[in-house]
């Protein structure tokens, strides 16, 4: 008896632009070096790259195999002004970035040896590690003060005539720091502004550091009289003297002051630079069609960083644009508050001109971009398109298929479409065939044609016959001339059980066995089959090269069987890992085995 799948599965295909390939970040970890013995505050930097605006760089600490969230860095072109020379925009972004970790906050206050890791992630979810380091901290010896500032925080923006930089700073017994504020002076820019107000009671710090001299009056704020400070990228510090005396530097950072209009433009989460005349993918300034020749619309989000109103424009046309089929589908609301965004539109017509450029302009009361502008690209593919349908309901990954449960001696069958959404002829170079894993239970039932035409499609049949009541996954490809997705490929999966119809199998597996995982390398999933040969406790765990555990895929009791695990390359915090070998190990009872698998990003 067959059983039929009804159904239907679809595949998205994400073209980048100009048939670009959206890159991971990268950059280094450069501050502090390996093996440093360091005290109080520590100086993270290094630069990152990335051919979007997304970019982040987070700091984690290494516990047991686990990242330990620290801080987010701040990331500044002019910090490396060498790097953008050769990675420009808007090709790239990125520059130099920082991040001061006060190591009193670590486990012990900061008194041991401590792995952290420096890690970029961008728009899109790609990640990459900058670096590892370990570094030795010995604040139990430290006799120079430490502290924060709270205001403004890094990369912050800071509006107004007035504002409070509050910090709190404590320094290390016999030694104290003057109650009246006088050792301690506010720094703006590198100019001495005075001395804060101190000796303010903070219950935080007081818990967190008992015993010094000063812990019950740590806090303290300077009121900033911000006239004549021209808008624009600023730094910040206190500098710290107790009675010893030494001396320390606390809280060094970057912020920002926007107290006129600001305007910034960003298409698909990416910033986009004024002036920008090489379209890139991620920021969308680039406009790919497909071969329907249908419109496209893209939105972009304008946003008003400055504590003045931003007025946009003039009438209704607060955004334009010049260009054989663009136009300007949807015009942004004025004026914006600080803090508010809008969107507008705009919308290429590739039946006006198949191939054309165009420059989107906003004029505002901004003072430093009055005219914003950036260009913009539209073209319409010319290239076959494959597409893969199912005719079932329970699909949930395009990548997979699962064909569920069927009885040995039982069939399930699944009808493949494949279409053709490109404008030119499809021709599939090789006959549909399965691979790897149990390729006896997955036979091709039937073929499909080898030239389909534009907007026409091709039918084959894949069928599921479990030779044993066991899991079974094999590899399904479709070879094409598409020059984007060749091959095709799905992960296909099932699990055999006992019928009325039973062929001679073992029902049990004759030991336990960890096989290799399928696909390897893989991206950005894999399947690992095992067999448990008893009731017993199992448990199936991914590690780093290093013994480090990155994830726990099974711990629970299982009887005898055969089971399948998938890994998806996340940690058990849900944060994808960097491409690399990883070892998937499983332990039940007295069995041990290891597997390498290898995760290409």
């Amino acid at each position: 008896m067959k059983k039929i799948i009804t159904g239907i599965f679809c595949c998205v295909l994400v073209v980048s632009a100009a048939g670009q390939t959206d890159l991971p970040p990268f950059g280094t970890l450069e501050t502090p070096i390996s093996g440093a013995m360091v005290q109080d505050n520590v100086l993270f930097s290094g630069w990152v790259i990335d051919d979007n605006g997304g970019v982040q760089v987070r700091i984690y600490r290494i516990a047991s195999g686990s990242l330990v969230y620290v801080g987010t860095a701040y990331i500044e072109e002019s910090l490396k002004p060498e790097l953008m020379t050769e990675y420009p925009r808007p090709q790239y972004y990125g520059g130099g970035w920082q991040y001061e970790v006060q190591t009193r906050f670590l486990p012990d206050q900061g008194n041991g040896t401590y792995g952290l890791t420096a890690l970029a992630t961008d728009a899109s979810g790609q990640t990459d590690t900058l670096g590892i380091v370990q570094i030795i901290c010995d604040n139990a010896n430290s006799v120079k003060p430490f502290g924060l500032l709270d205001t403004p925080v890094q990369g912050g923006i800071v509006t107004g005539d007035q504002y409070v930089i509050w910090g709190w700073a404590l320094t290390n017994q016999p030694d104290s720091i003057a109650r009246d504020g006088s050792t301690l002076n506010v720094y703006v820019d590198g100019a001495n502004l005075g001395h804060p107000v101190y000796n303010i009671y903070r219950a935080d710090i007081a818990s967190l550091f008992p015993g010094y001299v000063n812990s019950n009056g740590g806090a303290g704020y300077f009121v900033w009289d911000m006239t004549g400070y021209e808008d624009g990228l600023h730094t910040v510090w206190w500098d710290v003297t107790d009675s010893g005396p030494d001396a320390s530097r606390i809280g060094y950072r970057y912020f920002y002051i926007y107290n006129q209009a600001k305007i910034q433009i960003s298409g698909n989460t990416a910033e986009i630079t004024s002036g920008d005349t090489i379209p890139s993918a991620t920021d969308g300034s680039l406009f790919i069609y497909d071969a329907s020749g249908d419109s496209v619309t893209h939105d972009f989000v304008v946003k008003n960083l400055g504590a003045a109103d931003l007025i946009l424009g003039q009438g209704l046309n607060r955004v334009n644009v010049e260009g054989a089929g663009f136009t300007v589908s949807k015009q942004p609301s004025t004026p914006l508050v600080q803090n508010q965004s809008d969107t507008f539109s705009v919308t290429f017509d590739p039946s006006v001109s198949e191939s054309a450029s165009g420059t989107v302009t906003i004029t505002s009361n901004d003072a430093e971009l009055p005219l914003y502008t950036f260009r913009v690209k539209g073209k319409m593919i010319t290239m076959p398109d494959i597409a893969l349908t199912i005719h079932s309901q329970d699909i949930a990954d395009s990548t997979m298929f699962d064909f569920g449960e069927v009885a040995v001696g039982s069939d399930s069958t699944v009808q493949f479409i494949i279409e053709n959404l490109g404008n030119d002829t499809l021709k599939i170079d090789l006959p549909v065939y399965v691979t790897d894993g149990y390729l006896e239970d997955f036979p091709v039932l039937s073929q499909p044609v080898s030239a389909i035409l534009p907007g026409a499609s091709s039918s084959f049949q894949v069928g599921f016959s479990p030779l044993y009541p066991r899991p079974s996954d094999a590899t399904l490809v479709v070879e094409s001339n598409d020059p984007d997705e060749n091959p095709y490929v799905v992960f296909l999966t099932g699990t055999g059980v006992e019928g009325t119809d039973v062929r001679e199998h073992s029902r049990f597996p004759e030991a336990y066995s960890l096989s290799q995982n399928y696909p390897n390398p893989f991206n950005p999933v894999t399947a690992v089959q095992y067999a448990v040969l008893e009731m017993q406790d199992v448990q199936i765990v991914v590690y780093d090269m290093l013994g480090n555990r990155v994830a726990i895929l099974l711990d629970k009791k299982q009887k005898a069987g055969y089971y399948t695990a998938f890994w998806d390359g996340r940690d058990e915090n849900g944060m994808p890992v960097s491409s690399g070998i990883y070892l998937i190990r499983m332990r039940a009872g007295n069995y041990a085995h290891n597997r390498k698998c290898l995760l290409v990003r």
